[in-house]
């Protein structure tokens, strides 16, 4: 029953440069359960300062496909060198 679908799933708070499609969406989130091995619930918000890409968080696991993330691994890396 859906109760217990709930239960055995875990929120996934998507960020998205831009709003989502269904298809996109359903997408990601086939991807996600591939990745993760279990069902997610998605929880998607648009978040423009991520500049393109998405973030998405999975309990204590974060996910950043975004360009603003891209920048500043780049940033950290260049400020090391």
């Amino acid at each position: 029953d859906w109760s217990s679908d709930v239960r055995s799933s875990d929120l996934a708070q998507i960020e998205s440069a831009f709003d989502m499609d269904p298809a996109q969406l359903s997408a990601l989130v086939a991807g996600l359960e591939q990745k993760l091995h279990r069902k997610v619930r998605p929880s998607v918000r648009v978040n423009k300062d991520l500049i393109g890409g998405v973030c998405v968080t999975v309990g204590d696991q974060v996910m950043d496909g975004s360009v603003r993330g891209k920048l500043a691994t780049m940033a950290a890396r260049l400020a090391d060198a």
